[in-house]
């Protein structure tokens, strides 16, 4: 098959232009006894609703009543009026494509026919829906680091980064592991500065790893929060920030700084703290909108903040959000999810992606919400194991899990994409 691929240049041209398939359609001026190509028809994917992310095109074949060559031009957009061209002069009546669409994903394409002098005949435009995500592919079962909870995930400078958790031997640990693959691990330090602690928050912010807050192992809850440029040398920000010490809160990057919100420091906060270099620290409430809570989870979606779920004393399952940290505002109060703690929210594909959690039953449903109000769930069981205070995070255009507690602590990695 031969494909000459749509260069950016011309696309950026055609655009200039305001062009689409439609001016396309006919003779050229100067070819008026021209007959175009004959009309014909796209070839509907089969499976609509399961369409593999890099889908063959077909289309039925266009002959020229002068019997002039015939070659096809593909257009492909998010709507039916925004198609823009992906592949031109193909000669055969297929065309697959070499990048990856986005799940859950209706998408428009149309096919314009054109024979050697010029004249077009277009397609009717046809729509099809990209799969949802998948269930889970078992990267390692056993990696090099050993089985574990409360740890954190993050995707830093092309490469995973672990940082500490609580181990079945050592209990807390400051261990810091990295990867370029998720399958081979390479430990970067076994005594990082910040110590050992559980139940703390990272981050990637201004270009580094942070950590920040957790209980240590005399059952002290700090507020000390540290950076690290390399995973194995970390630099005290400072000692002591304005929020309490605390441990089981979350932390996101938001509108170019570093959010603190929720947790435990002998009792459950519904507090918010921002920090534009990680030093300074202002709050923004003393009483968000939703219960105090522990073990939620927080991720940033649709330009806003997200709390979801979480213990209040007890399992939570609402979702509630914020644009300033100061104001929040309630999604949901019970979301089709069964309430949970100890669960992680990650953003992928435009869509909120719940996973895992303590919720008094061994499940390992999949949910997924585009507006955080309909919780929809991606499947009746994922391929790995149920678990809890486990880390998921986004890399490579993938998820990817990373061990946590399924009845024994886990360090195996699996990737959903």
């Amino acid at each position: 098959m031969k494909n000459i691929r749509f260069t950016v240049s011309a696309a950026i041209l055609m655009l200039s232009f305001g062009c689409s398939p439609d001016d396309f359609v006919g003779n050229p001026p100067d070819n008026p006894e021209n007959e175009p190509p004959t009309a014909f028809e796209l070839i509907p994917l089969e499976n609509i609703e399961a369409t593999e992310l890099q889908p063959t095109l077909s289309w039925q074949a266009s002959e020229d009543p002068e019997g002039n060559g015939v070659t096809y031009d593909v257009y492909l957009g998010a709507t039916a009026e925004s198609t823009t061209q992906v592949a031109t002069n193909l000669t055969e009546t297929n065309f697959t494509l070499s990048d990856s669409l986005t799940i859950l994903t209706e998408y428009y394409w149309q096919v314009v026919a054109k024979d050697d002098l010029g004249a077009t005949n277009s397609s009717a435009v046809n729509s099809f829906t990209t799969r949802t995500i998948s269930n889970g592919r078992l990267v390692i079962e056993n990696a090099e680091f050993a089985g574990r909870r409360g740890h954190r995930v993050l995707a830093y400078k092309q490469r995973l980064w672990l940082i500490g958790g609580t181990t079945t031997l050592g209990g807390f640990i400051s261990e810091v592991w990295s990867s370029l693959d998720g399958n081979s691990w390479e430990l970067m330090t076994d005594t990082a500065e910040f110590g050992r602690i559980n139940g703390f928050s990272t981050a990637v912010f201004d270009d580094r790893l942070w950590v920040i807050g957790g209980r240590n192992t005399d059952n002290e809850y700090g507020n000390e929060v540290w950076y690290s440029n390399n995973g194995m040398d970390w630099v005290l920000a400072t000692e002591e920030a304005d929020f309490s010490g605390r441990n089981l809160h979350s932390t996101v990057v938001f509108n170019k700084k570093l959010w603190v919100i929720g947790g435990y420091d002998g009792t459950r906060r519904n507090d918010a703290w921002s920090s534009s270099n990680g030093v300074d620290w202002e709050m923004a409430t003393a009483n968000a909108n939703f219960t105090a809570r522990e073990e939620h989870a927080m991720t940033v979606f649709d330009d806003k903040m997200w709390v979801i779920g979480g213990n209040d004393g007890i399992n939570k399952n609402d979702a509630w959000y914020s644009t300033d940290g100061e104001t929040w505002a309630l999604a949901t109060e019970e979301g089709a999810f069964r309430a949970r703690q100890q669960h992680t929210v990650t953003t992928y594909a435009n869509k909120m992606w719940l996973i895992g959690g303590a919720t008094g039953t061994n499940e390992n449903y999949i949910w997924y919400s585009s507006n955080g109000i309909e919780w929809l769930r991606n499947t009746d069981s994922a391929n790995y194991p149920f678990r809890n205070l486990h880390s998921t995070t986004l890399f490579n255009k993938k998820l990817w899990i990373v061990g946590g507690d399924g009845g024994s602590l886990k360090n195996d990695v699996w990737v959903l994409e």
